[in-house]
């Protein structure tokens, strides 16, 4: 379905990004309640919003490199098809609701991380995106917030294992999307002057590796055992196991992974991995 462009604007599909926040509540079965669902749908949308606003800022920085792209030319401000003056409109709007409802109806915790992400997206839309390893510590540091908001929502601590494992899976995902630039040859994004093929090549397989370590050991943790009630909750790693090996057979076979987000929801073998851990860890968890 064909979106209007200023919806398209504020990139939707990427909004399958905040559901980082929502990970707390998965895996902490006992904060299901009316209020926390109502609290984590808000922290939701605010949080896309004001990541909606960060790619507003992207696109308007980026207009002109985007041109060049063979993908991202077809973006609404590069393809002219919403005017400047409209997108900043949007960004204000997106912005203002956002922290207004996070002021009013969340904890004051979440209110300073939502703060703390766009600051640090505002440093990397002004220049910090064109520095080689630090434009991808940033992209993976905005969801680790993202985690760590959910926790702060919930008022429950994170577990260490899951933010490892949130860091080393977002690395992997941001080296898959330089390597598609490299690929498409997208000589107006900066930071690839500090990559190549074989070094982004090696950077997701050590990173893939680690995700898999961490996620592996989360799930026989004696404490996150005993507080999910699982403990035969290790059978979801090879789901996990699969889901790394799909994406980098995306990744090095087809040419692809350029676009995480959408690939996760379009994929099927991807989407039928995902939907089988998903499962799984349902019954195990909560059944």
């Amino acid at each position: 379905m064909k979106l209007p462009p200023l919806i398209k604007l504020m990139r939707p599909h990427q909004w399958a990004k905040s559901l980082f926040v929502l990970a707390p509540l998965v895996f902490t079965p006992s904060a299901f309640t009316a209020a926390n669902l109502i609290n984590m749908a808000l922290a939701f949308v605010c949080f896309s919003a004001v990541a909606s606003s960060v790619y507003i800022l992207n696109d308007y920085k980026d207009r002109e490199a985007d041109r060049q792209h063979p993908r991202k030319k077809n973006r609404p401000l590069a393809a002219r098809t919403v005017s400047t003056s409209s997108a900043l409109v949007l960004f204000y709007c997106l912005l203002t609701v956002s922290f207004t409802v996070s002021f009013i109806a969340l904890p004051i915790s979440w209110f300073w991380l939502l703060l703390t992400y766009f600051a640090i997206n505002i440093f990397y839309c002004l220049g910090a995106k064109n520095w080689p390893l630090v434009d991808v510590g940033i992209i993976a540091s905005g969801f680790v917030l993202r985690v760590v908001g959910g926790c702060f929502v919930l008022q429950v601590v994170p577990s260490a294992w899951i933010l490892i494992t949130t860091l080393f899976l977002v690395l992997f995902l941001a080296f898959g999307k330089r390597r598609d630039d490299l690929v498409q040859k997208y000589k107006a994004r900066k930071s690839l002057k500090g990559y190549n093929e074989p070094f982004v090549n090696a950077a997701m397989l050590v990173l893939g590796t680690c995700s898999i370590l961490t996620y592996t050991l989360w799930t026989l943790d004696d404490e996150v055992i005993l507080r999910l009630d699982a403990p035969y909750l290790y059978a979801t790693t090879p789901f996990v196991v699969m889901g790394f090996l799909r994406y980098l057979q995306i990744c090095f076979v087809e040419e692809k992974g350029g676009q995480p987000t959408e690939t996760a929801l379009t994929d099927k073998p991807l989407v039928t991995i995902l939907f089988l851990w998903l499962c799984t860890f349902a019954v195990l968890v909560y059944i």
